[in-house]
């Protein structure tokens, strides 16, 4: 696809819609109603998105904080602090850093690269850029209905985005000084590992530290955000220039170190 703007729109979202549509059209004529069909696939594939991700941030962080809140004595009025911290280390470093998008590839990315012959860096850029609205809408909502604070739910927004990109941006980096391969097992065990440490951090720390968790929300202050914020501009510009995601896409569809 020559359209780069409609190719990352088309493997981000629209190719999805149409396979839902699909499904729903088995047995009937797939040209009644179409546009409708393809209006309820949009809905449900977002419906879908927000429930995954609500339950992932209802589980990971927000009983966790009421847990905290009920039972640690010393937290009863560090709510938003509890869950602030517990967002960082959670969401902010053990997902949005860790779990990037650039090794990820499905069936669905081999059928737009294999058949639709969308380019490999466009069909990660579409999948990025999803992710990092659909999530900034979906966490910004969750957040708020949490009742935190309207400033740290924009710094947490600003840094789990920032952090989304610095992340990608470090995965390319090490492919390149690794000559190009990617060790699925390695890159897996230190998924999981860094993860484990996270999980440490975020339901130890109120524990050990109780009314003193104050202290740590230096993680949130404005120069923090504003240092973080500005570096990942440099990330995300570099994702958008960079030139060699074929190679990616050869290691990870062909590579003897990935394999299929």
């Amino acid at each position: 696809m020559k359209d780069h703007l409609y190719a990352r729109v088309f493997a981000a979202f629209k190719y999805r819609i149409i396979k839902y549509k699909n499904k729903w059209s088995s047995g009937v004529n797939p040209k009644k109603n179409d546009g409708f069909r393809m209006f309820l696939a949009g809905l449900c594939k977002i419906a879908l998105d927000l429930g995954k991700r609500w339950l992932f941030i209802v589980s990971a962080v927000v009983i966790p904080t009421l847990l905290f809140v009920e039972f640690r004595p010393g937290l009863e009025d560090y709510r938003n602090t509890v869950c602030v911290i517990t967002w960082f280390f959670m969401i902010t470093l053990g997902e949005s850093y860790v779990y990037t998008k650039i090794y990820n590839i499905t069936n669905n990315d081999e059928t737009l690269i294999k058949v639709f012959k969308v380019d490999y860096k466009d069909t990660f850029l579409g999948k990025f850029s999803y992710d990092v609205i659909s999530k900034c809408i979906f966490d910004a909502s969750a957040l708020l209905i949490f009742r935190i604070g309207i400033y740290n739910v924009i710094a947490l927004l600003v840094l789990t985005l920032s952090f989304k990109a610095i992340g990608e941006h470090r995965r390319i980096k090490r492919f390149n000084k690794a000559h190009r391969t990617i060790n699925k097992s390695k890159y897996n065990r230190g998924n999981a590992f860094f993860t484990f440490v996270m999980m440490i951090a975020a339901y130890v720390t109120p524990l050990i530290l109780g009314e003193n968790i104050q202290k740590i929300t230096v993680v949130v202050h404005p120069i923090v955000v504003a240092v973080v914020g500005a570096k990942s501009i440099l990330d995300y510009r570099f994702l958008f220039k960079y030139k060699y995601y074929g190679n990616i896409e050869r290691e990870l569809l062909y590579g003897s170190n990935y394999g299929r």
